[in-house]
């Protein structure tokens, strides 16, 4: 049987793909309900699944427009919907001539049962579960009309709520938030982005070149390859440590962690989303616990020379160990008084050449 599937969503027509697919079911996908009709108008299809709320063409356009017309009208048309799940909108469905209605999360074997039943009632003869009524053509459009806008109110009510829910996570944990369109060019910052280097909200170009231009030279090409190698698929997840120049001139850490969040049917990346996490202080805390153990080991070392090292070669051993920690090439002896001045040795030739670390 060769099925007509009608999803905004990639991930949804695969997923349709791969499960009408494994009873040997010849597929072919649409994004909207325009590109369906020009499938339609390409071939012949046994049944058409498709989602409702769509761009360009949804759903309920695509069933009337089907329905009516002499030629397509005999296909079977299913809707697959996980926006439009109440009682008002299946009876709608079934208005406009729908021969059935599913809701998306069916397990994969009831989703075949229940195509199969459709399938075997229209072989059989027997009507749709509710039979289309016909309307006045005015009434119809109201009642789309009225449908279209509550889901649209709706879907607008949910992504504010999202969007008040990903602000609130993003200002609890500080992080920047970032959207790259990677077709366009086009990317997002946020408020946080911006703030956490000392500009105000907005204040640079919301740009790929504004990142690339704010990156430390000596991290700028390995920064732009590891994002370019993950969105490329040559690297797994994007996570990566670089320095960005704040508004002071100033520069700091900043951890960026991302992801491609959808690609098109070839597989290219359509979107990168990702954040930025300050690390200055804990790469200032990184920095100084080394020195701090760096130091505990010259006093262990110096306190050992001290133990076991013979009064004469006490200050060369000490004076070699002090060189080689902190790779210096010449150094001194000395001391403070009491009064806070300068106390050295006169420094013969002997003594001067003591104090040189031969080149390496």
């Amino acid at each position: 049987m060769r099925i007509l599937i009608v999803d905004d969503r990639m991930e949804n027509r695969y997923l349709l793909e791969t499960v009408l697919k494994s009873e040997a079911h010849d597929t072919v996908s649409a994004e909207n309900g325009q590109k369906a009709l020009e499938c339609l108008a390409s071939g012949s299809f046994d049944l058409i699944i498709s989602d409702i709320l769509m761009p360009v063409m949804d759903g309920f356009q695509l069933c009337r427009h089907c329905k009516a017309d002499p030629i397509l009208g005999h296909i079977p048309f299913v809707f697959y919907t996980a926006t439009y799940v109440d009682q008002k909108d299946e009876a709608f469905a079934y208005e406009i001539g729908a021969d059935g209605f599913l809701k998306k999360g069916m397990e994969p074997a009831d989703f075949l049962t229940a195509i199969h039943s459709v399938i075997k009632n229209l072989g059989q003869g027997r009507p749709s579960p509710k039979s289309p009524v016909k309307k006045p053509e005015e009434e119809t459009y109201k009642h789309y009309s009225e449908r279209l806008v509550q889901k649209l109110d709706q879907k607008m009510q949910d992504l504010k709520e999202k969007e008040e829910r990903l602000n609130m996570a993003l200002e609890a944990s500080s992080d920047g938030l970032w959207d790259w369109n990677v077709q366009t060019g086009e990317i997002y910052f946020s408020p946080r982005y911006y703030t956490m280097l000392g500009y105000k909200p907005y204040e640079l170009p919301q740009a790929y070149d504004t990142w690339v231009g704010l990156l430390h030279p000596d991290d700028r090409k390995t920064s732009e390859k590891t994002i370019l190698d993950h969105i490329e698929k040559k690297s797994g997840p994007y996570e990566q440590e670089f320095r960005l120049k704040t508004r002071s001139g100033k520069w700091k850490w900043i951890l960026g962690k991302g992801k491609v969040f959808s690609v098109d049917e070839n597989g290219r990346p359509l979107r990168v989303v990702g954040t930025h996490t300050d690390i200055s202080r804990l790469k200032a805390a990184v920095r100084q616990a080394r020195e701090t153990q760096k130091e505990l080991k010259i006093r262990n070392q110096i306190a050992h020379i001290f133990l076991t090292t013979p009064g004469d070669d006490i200050y060369e051993k000490i004076l070699a160990l002090v060189l080689d920690m902190t790779q210096s090439r010449y150094g001194i002896f000395g001391f403070i008084d009491d009064a806070g001045e300068w106390v050295c040795p006169s420094l013969t030739k002997d003594i001067w050449e003591n104090c040189q670390v031969p080149d390496k």
